[in-house]
């Protein structure tokens, strides 16, 4: 009697049979080395070079960091920084007249280094980034320093040299962002608003002379602002060659749970774990030389004038996928605005000049060229090349309203903005760069 389980011997000896025995197992330790050999190949050390320019013998970044080291142990701390409940106390002619005698030696430092060249260190590892946040913290403590000085000179009724410690300080933010990236970028303008913020008021305070001393020193500062497209182009490199580092320090996979935002010691959801696996899956070198090309094409585009949007597609993967619009949009706003108020400082300085002379201001921006300025500024956020300032002449040629659109674009007719970074309603408006410190304007 045949049971169920017993076969046909001809059944059993079908060489068909034996052969699908044989492929199904065979095509899974196919399909599994085939795996292994993608993940080892797509996990190779990122396989780029990164240019490193040669540094400058005198740099004067070492002048800076020793300056800025010097301000944060200073016994008497910047009024600058006075809270509103110490304010009164900090303001006082002796403490200022204490902070003055501390704030010396640092500002003969700062200044030392504003005579040398200029190059952060290149960053190129992981370590070289922690450094640099301390660096640029004292960085911003040394502007602070600087316009605490300027308060200094101010209290004791001297205006001009309180504007030439400002302009010191000005000069320092110009010159931080040269090959540091995007961030030094940032704490470049963060240094030189803490200064603009005290220099404006100050302009209707000074004589003809005083005002063309300092339109000159703000053009030599001028010519060493550094444009969006460099920043962004040191930024490919600096950011490579971070991850680079730290895919060497993570072991790869380490790296991945990292990017996936799995905390230590914790399973990963469904979400991360997918993200793990595109990850491993990806050609590293292929993925940072497309991130590379991102921050390069972004460069590209900030040739072009400032419009609040992008065309550069971000990249798709794990390590892109946070960038938002941070480079495209956020930061080059900042960099665009840094431009136009400092268009706006050289034009009212120019008009303030002409005022002098003529007894009344310019029907036209036009008539200040040559004699106070070398061209007519154009509004960085105007839309396109030979888009001057908005400006026009009020109270029969007594007062004048000048100002750029600002980040959103649109002609608010010169109404202020709070604050002449952000992107919200509202014109960069000469004589009210800063609302809260805002002059008036010269009055007559």
């Amino acid at each position: 009697m045949k049971t169920n389980n017993e076969r046909p011997a001809s059944h059993r000896n079908d060489p068909k049979a034996r052969g699908c025995c044989f492929l199904v197992p065979g095509i899974l330790l196919i399909g599994i080395i085939a795996i292994i050999v993608i993940y080892v190949n797509d996990n190779r050390p990122p396989d780029i070079v990164i240019p490193t320019p040669a540094m400058p013998t005198v740099n004067a970044y070492n002048d800076f960091v020793l300056a800025g080291q010097m301000a944060r142990g200073m016994q008497h701390k910047t009024p600058y920084d006075a809270l509103p409940q110490q304010q009164q106390q900090e303001q006082s002619s002796a403490y200022l007249a204490a902070f003055h005698k501390d704030a010396g030696p640092v500002l003969i430092v700062l200044r030392r280094g504003l005579t040398k060249p200029y190059l952060q260190p290149l960053g190129r590892t992981l370590s070289d980034d922690l450094k640099s946040i301390g660096t640029h913290a004292s960085f911003r403590e040394l502007a602070r320093t600087v316009a605490g000085e300027a308060e200094y000179y101010r209290h004791n009724g001297q205006p001009a040299r309180a504007a030439n410690v400002l302009l010191d300080g000005m000069e320092l933010g110009v010159m931080i962002p040269h090959g540091g990236g995007l961030i030094a970028g940032f704490v470049g303008i963060a240094c030189e608003a803490v200064c603009i913020h005290q220099l404006e008021p100050l302009l209707p305070h000074l004589s003809p002379a005083e005002l063309a001393q300092i339109a000159s020193r703000l053009n030599q500062i001028e010519i060493k602002r550094l444009s969006y497209v460099e920043t962004m182009k040191e930024e490919a490199d600096r950011t490579t060659a971070y991850d680079i580092d730290a895919f060497h320090r993570a072991k790869g996979t380490d790296f991945g749970r990292s990017l996936a935002g799995v905390q230590e010691g914790r399973w990963p959801n469904w979400r991360q774990f997918r993200e793990m696996v595109k990850y491993s899956m990806t050609d590293k070198t292929k993925m940072l030389q497309e991130n590379r090309a991102y921050f390069l094409a972004v460069a590209e585009e900030a040739r072009k004038p400032y419009s609040g949007q992008t065309h550069v597609p971000l990249p798709d993967n794990l390590i892109a996928k946070d960038f938002g619009d941070l480079y495209p949009i956020r930061g080059r706003r900042l960099f665009v605005s840094a431009e136009a108020v400092a268009a706006l400082l050289r034009s009212e300085i120019a008009l303030y000049r002409y005022h002098a002379a003529y007894d009344h201001y310019p029907n036209a921006l036009a008539q200040l060229v040559p004699a106070y300025l070398n061209s007519v500024p154009n509004d960085p956020f105007g839309g396109g090349a030979n888009i001057p300032l908005h400006y026009r002449v009020t109270n029969d040629g007594r007062s004048f309203l000048l100002y750029s659109l600002g980040p959103d674009l649109r002609d608010d007719g010169g109404k202020p903005k709070r604050n002449p970074y952000d992107d919200k309603p509202g014109d960069i408006v000469a004589s009210h760069i800063w609302p809260q410190k805002a002059n008036g304007g010269r009055k007559q």
